[in-house]
C-alpha cells in the first residue's frame, strides 16, 4: 500500500495518527511520517502472515474465556484455534499454552503449533469429536476403558506436575480412538506451595477423579460410569459424597 498521502496531512492530523498508535509526537512532521509508515507496514506483514493466515469455518464450542473455532490454513490444512477473550493477559496464555505443551510432549493433550498473543489465540492439533458425544450415544454410560484412559491421563497430569484444576467432561475429546485433556486455562503448576495447599502432590488423582464423579451424577449417569473412578476415592470422600 502506497502511504505517500500521509506527507499531505497536516501536522495536527499526523500527531493524532501518532496518539493511535503510541508513537510520542515529539519530532518533525517528516520523522513522524516516517515512523507512521513503518509502523503501518509492520501492520500489514502481521495481518497477512497471521491474521489472514487462518479462516474460521466453524464453531466447536463457547467456554469461560473464549471461543474454539475449526480454521482451516492457507495451505489447506485444518486445526482448532483457541480464541480468548481481549482481557485474556498474555503471561496467562503463555502460562496456558507451556502447560498444555507439557502435557502435550506426555501424549495426553493436543499439540499446539502456534500462539498470538496480540490477536489473542492459541492453534493447536484438532480432535475429532467430545467424549461427551460418545456418552448420549450410549445412554449416559461412560464405559470403562474410557473410565481407564482418563485415570492415566490424570496420573500422567500428576507424573509432569500439572494441575489441570477443571473436572469437566466436555474437557475429554477424541482423536483416532483416543482420548485427550483439553483447555488449560484454570491449570497450575504442581509445586511444593500447593501440595501444600492442597494436601496432595497428586491433586489429578485426588480431586479430578472425586470432581469427574459428581459431575457423572449430576448428568444422571449410570453407576457403572464411575465404578472404576470409584478405586481412587477416600473412604472419607465416599462416605462424605455418599458414593
Amino acid at each position: 500500500m502506497d502511504f505517500s498521502y500521509l506527507n499531505d496531512l497536516s501536522i495536527e492530523q499526523i500527531k493524532k495518527i501518532c496518539g493511535d498508535l503510541q508513537i510520542k509526537p515529539d519530532r518533525p512532521k517528516k520523522e513522524l511520517v516516517r515512523s507512521i509508515t513503518k509502523s503501518f507496514r509492520e501492520y500489514e506483514k502481521y495481518k497477512k502472515n497471521t491474521i489472514d493466515k487462518y479462516e474460521k469455518t466453524e464453531k466447536l464450542g463457547t467456554g469461560k474465556e473464549g471461543t474454539t473455532y475449526l480454521v482451516k490454513c492457507k495451505d489447506g490444512r485444518e486445526y482448532a484455534m483457541k480464541c480468548f477473550k481481549s482481557n485474556k493477559s498474555s503471561a496467562k496464555m503463555r502460562l496456558e499454552a507451556q502447560l498444555q505443551t507439557l502435557a502435550s510432549d506426555a501424549g495426553i493433550s493436543p499439540k499446539i503449533y502456534e500462539m498470538d498473543t496480540v490477536s489473542k489465540y492459541i492453534v493447536m492439533k484438532r480432535m475429532d469429536h467430545h467424549l461427551y458425544d460418545n456418552i448420549k450415544n450410549n445412554n449416559g454410560l461412560l464405559k470403562l476403558n474410557e473410565q481407564k484412559q482418563i485415570v492415566n491421563i490424570l496420573k500422567k497430569l500428576d507424573d509432569i506436575k500439572v494441575f489441570h484444576a477443571d473436572s469437566n467432561i466436555l474437557n475429554y475429546m477424541y482423536y483416532d480412538k483416543k482420548l485427550y485433556i483439553i483447555d488449560f486455562g484454570m491449570s497450575k503448576h504442581i509445586d511444593d506451595k500447593l501440595a501444600k495447599k492442597l494436601g496432595t502432590s497428586t491433586p489429578n488423582i485426588d480431586y479430578g477423579v472425586l470432581g469427574l464423579i459428581l459431575k457423572l451424577k449430576e448428568f444422571n449417569c449410570p453407576a457403572k460410569s464411575y465404578e472404576h473412578f470409584l478405586k481412587f476415592v477416600s473412604e472419607d470422600n465416599k462416605k462424605k459424597f455418599q458414593l
